[in-house]
């Protein structure tokens, strides 16, 4: 008779675990319907899955914030603001969480309770974008005393250690040098910015990248830039207008060789919680201060159109990227120069600094825990010199060049503020003119461990 309990007890136990199994798997698949169905703007089916999901016991982190935007979405402010509330707990989440109680603590009238979560969202920002969308909102609704408004400074700072397997000059994008030595580097990188007001701020950065042996190609720049950023509402889309200032001075083998004055016009664009497109105006008036690199003294120009889309789950209701697991980059560039030639003795151009460069690029961002992310990108390069190079006494060619970049990045977080990674990229530059030393034509592996505070 024992032995016939026991045997029932472990009956019932194995049904209750493929019970609980079962339950999980059909929760899992109701929450993605539901995900789909809010990308379809089908909120109401979306509301209908996600609680299905929650029926079911479904302990997804996500599933309490999901549902509240998508009350929010249904015009049921009260039930979205208690429902969010379950997210506040989670570090990832708690932030966007708060903002959107705050948007829906505007649509119930409550003013107080709405400064109150943005105050919230502000304090428990984990980067700078989710800090700017608080104080903007906080700035809305005259909480000029906010604690939003005390900062007055942050800063981040990031260092690696690397391996190339050929050293290049391409830190510049002006020189083409290559050594055909490997070599292992060092870089650090420091940042302060400093805001003066919700819309006014300045910054100051150093980046070096040092090699063990190589030291003819070392890179060192310095940068300081003031900028004023001024929101406005455009149609239907959140737009950021934002002009700056920028001063660099630019070392090689720790010598300074060039000075360099820059202005720069950004219009962002959120169009909506998943889609965001920016445009990017830069003029640059380069000094050489080595007479060796006067052919790089002149003028640049870029036109940038650059964007990103999220994907395989919700944003916030003004398209920040915090509630995202995946985030695709895009970017197309084009890039005009006026430098001076090289001259020869018979007054030929020997070399030309002045490409006229279209570039493509992407990067996907994958969530794959709260803890871990895996990037990977492509870039594509397009230049083309307008001035024929004088190669030999019969021979004059113009030179084109085509650069091709891969890189590949597992990135883990290990607390709020700090991140450790590592990076493979692959460079490969081709170019028509193939006489001589051969210096436009090369490839590089390159290696390395990264640590990044912010």
């Amino acid at each position: 008779m024992q032995h016939t309990v026991f045997r029932l007890l472990i009956i019932g136990l194995l049904i209750y675990s493929s019970t609980c199994l079962a339950q999980a798997q059909q929760g899992e698949l109701l929450f993605k319907q539901g995900i789909r169905a809010f990308n379809s703007q089908d909120y109401q089916a979306a509301l209908h899955y996600f609680q299905q999901a929650q029926q079911l016991g479904m302990l997804n982190k996500r599933l309490p914030f999901n549902t509240g935007v998508t009350l929010y979405k249904l015009g049921d402010y009260g039930a979205a603001y208690e429902t969010l509330k379950g997210a506040t707990s989670n570090p990832d989440l708690a932030a966007i969480a708060y903002f959107n109680m705050g948007l829906a603590a505007l649509k119930m009238t409550k003013a107080d309770l709405a400064k109150d979560n943005f105050q919230l969202s502000y304090t428990h920002s984990i980067n700078n974008e989710q800090r700017q969308l608080a104080t903007r909102m906080l700035k809305k609704l005259g909480a000029s005393n906010s604690n939003a408004f005390s900062y007055t400074s942050n800063g981040s700072l990031s260092g690696s250690l690397g391996y190339n397997d050929n050293v290049t000059l391409n830190a510049t994008d002006d020189l083409a040098q290559k050594s055909e030595e490997g070599d292992a580097y060092y870089t650090f990188y420091a940042k302060l910015n400093q805001s003066f007001s919700s819309s006014l701020f300045s910054d100051i950065a150093l980046y070096t990248l040092q090699y063990v042996r190589l030291n003819d190609y070392n890179y060192t720049l310095l940068n300081a830039s003031i900028g004023y950023k001024a929101p406005h509402d455009l149609l239907f889309a959140t737009t950021n207008l934002t002009a700056s200032a920028e001063v660099q001075s630019l070392f090689l083998d720790n010598k300074h060789f060039q000075n360099l004055q820059l202005v720069q016009l950004d219009a962002d664009y959120t169009i909506n919680p998943v889609a965001t497109v920016s445009a990017r105006y830069q003029f640059s008036n380069i000094d050489s201060t080595e007479n060796l690199y006067d052919n790089l003294a002149g003028n640049r120009q870029r036109l940038r159109i650059f964007g990103k889309y999220l994907h395989s789950n919700l944003g916030s209701n003004l398209g920040s990227n915090l509630g995202s697991k995946n985030t695709i980059h895009w970017f197309y560039e084009y890039e005009i120069n006026n430098r001076e030639d090289v001259i020869g003795n018979n007054n030929e151009i020997t070399a030309s600094f002045s490409p006229r460069r279209n570039k493509l690029g992407f990067k996907h961002d994958i969530r794959l825990s709260p803890k871990f992310n895996f990037q990977w990108g492509w870039q594509y390069w397009r230049s083309d010199f307008p001035d024929a190079n004088q190669i030999d006494a019969n021979t004059q060619i113009k030179r084109k060049d085509n650069r091709k970049h891969a890189n590949l990045r597992l990135i883990y977080r290990l607390n709020k503020r700090l991140w450790i990674y590592t990076d493979y990229s692959y460079l490969k530059n081709k170019s028509n003119i193939e006489e001589g030393e051969d210096d436009y034509n090369y490839k590089s592996n390159n290696i390395s461990l990264n640590l990044y505070w912010n």
